[in-house]
């Protein structure tokens, strides 16, 4: 039997690898349970399935240390490889889930997607996955099977309008550091909500500068709980975002960023397929 899971900070999913699909998902509260193990022995008793043996993957936000990984939102439910063990599983992937969401995007079909402009398909190109959510995830998939994890969203912010050069001011008198892309186009603030225009147009300057360090003309995914929120609630406003994503000056690099196909992932569990995908990878 072979597991994969994605843990937040307020759900928990798991489904069966079933076929290189996962299958059979369930969402839990991660407050009804006292550990991971717990859950995890209730999805099996849900699903009529031995809780006693198995392998299983892991997508959850934080970082491992000493084959302990503390969860970002969720530090009471730290995953250990060695509890896991005792309790009869495998860990055969343990990953950030902004990682397991990159690497399922050369698996991702037209029913996952939402697509905002097809552009031209280059399959020799990398791809790009970008997420503003309560930070602002950077991931690349350079083909055939390399995902790339970044810190881009702490790239010092770029400004290329006195309003955006007025905005970053006003934020810089709060910091001691520099202002970075994270600081305004993420879930940090309500941005968003105070000036929706400047924030497509921060968001769009962010995914071209993403998208020329990559070389990743060969797609840009968007992701992330701020552009779930603005897609539910019709405020995607694209036409500002392509503007600022197509600035540069240079032609030859305009010219690509035209031409890049741009999607938003619908799929609600990205980070399941990345994980069977990144499984299939290790298996051959």
């Amino acid at each position: 039997m072979k597991i994969v899971s994605d843990i937040g900070g307020t759900y928990a999913r798991f489904a069966q690898n079933i076929n290189e699909v996962p299958k059979r998902v369930r969402k839990y509260k991660t407050s009804d349970f006292l550990t991971v193990y717990a859950a995890l022995n209730q999805y099996c008793n849900d699903e009529n399935i031995d809780a006693q043996h198995g392998d299983i993957s892991i997508a959850a936000a934080g970082s491992e240390r000493n084959n302990i990984w503390t969860i970002t939102n969720n530090p009471d439910w730290p995953i250990d490889r060695l509890q896991f063990k005792l309790n009869g599983w495998r860990v055969q992937i343990m990953m950030n889930d902004f990682e397991a969401g990159t690497y399922a995007l050369p698996v991702l079909c037209a029913d996952d997607l939402k697509t905002l402009r097809a552009g031209i398909k280059k399959p020799e190109k990398s791809l790009c996955l970008l997420g503003p959510g309560t930070g602002l995830g950077l991931g690349y998939f350079h083909p055939p099977n390399i995902v790339q994890k970044t810190h881009g969203g702490h790239m010092p912010i770029t400004c290329i309008t006195d309003e955006q050069w007025d905005v970053v001011k006003s934020f810089q008198k709060q910091k001691a550091s520099p202002v970075v892309f994270e600081d305004i186009v993420s879930g940090q603030n309500d941005f968003v909500k105070i000036n929706p225009q400047l924030f497509h147009e921060f968001l769009g300057l962010f995914a071209a500068q993403s998208v020329i360090h990559g070389d990743s003309y060969g797609g840009l995914y968007l992701t992330g709980g701020i552009i779930e929120a603005l897609v539910k609630e019709d405020r995607f406003d694209f036409d500002t975002f392509e503007q600022y994503f197509c600035f540069d000056g240079v032609i030859s690099v305009k010219e690509d960023l035209q031409k890049t196909p741009i999607h938003i992932i619908t799929d609600p569990n990205p980070a399941l397929k990345g994980l069977i995908y990144a499984q299939s990878i290790l298996d051959n």
